[in-house]
């Protein structure tokens, strides 16, 4: 986008034809900042699918009248996604991708009992000795951050958190809530 735009002002074209107009912006106010760009520089916009051009007053209002029901329809899927994550967290399924310690099957969370192993050694390793977080980051190949992701998901409860919003999941647990906490304690006291 950058080149073209750098190409356009150094007039190495004409005009712009696209398929269609979702595929050049998501934004419409980028859409219109970018075609402002390219009236400025004498560069037409042409869309094909849409039968958009910048050239006439007509195309002009066209272009703005789809370009406002392209971001509309955008922002509405984007709020049905938003409604149906939260109905699934609700219900108690899993909107993210699995934790460290699962695998998602048929859209369910369910015990890897490998990474299950894996993730009961990092907490009782965290609880009962003095490693700091970037030896177990080191050891277990995650960042620190990835680290504490893991002794603070609450997934391992058999809870699902959405949106600040945690419900009861409907996955196993793989840790004891005793554990966890005293695992959320000592994070606390080292921080």
């Amino acid at each position: 986008m950058q080149e073209m735009l750098s190409d356009a002002e150094n007039k190495k074209f004409v005009a712009i034809f696209i398929y269609k107009l979702d595929r050049f912006s998501r934004s419409l106010k980028d859409l219109i900042l970018t075609i402002d760009k390219l009236k400025s520089w004498d560069i037409d916009f042409i869309s094909l699918q849409d039968k958009i051009e910048t050239a006439s007053a007509s195309g002009k209002l066209m272009f703005h009248i789809i370009s406002a029901f392209a971001e509309f329809e955008r922002n509405i899927i984007g709020e049905r996604t938003l409604f149906g994550m939260e109905r699934k967290s609700k219900e108690g399924g899993a909107v993210t991708k699995p934790a460290l310690g699962y695998d998602m099957i048929n859209k369910k969370l369910v015990p890897n009992p490998q990474k299950v192993a894996l993730v009961q050694q990092l907490y009782d390793e965290f609880l009962h000795s003095n490693v700091s977080l970037n030896s177990l980051a080191t050891k277990y190949d995650l960042t620190v951050n990835g680290i504490k992701k893991v002794l603070t998901n609450r997934t391992y409860l058999g809870e699902v958190k959405f949106a600040g919003k945690t419900n009861k999941g409907i996955h196993s647990a793989i840790m004891n809530s005793e554990t966890f906490n005293e695992v959320q304690q000592k994070l606390k006291k080292n921080s």
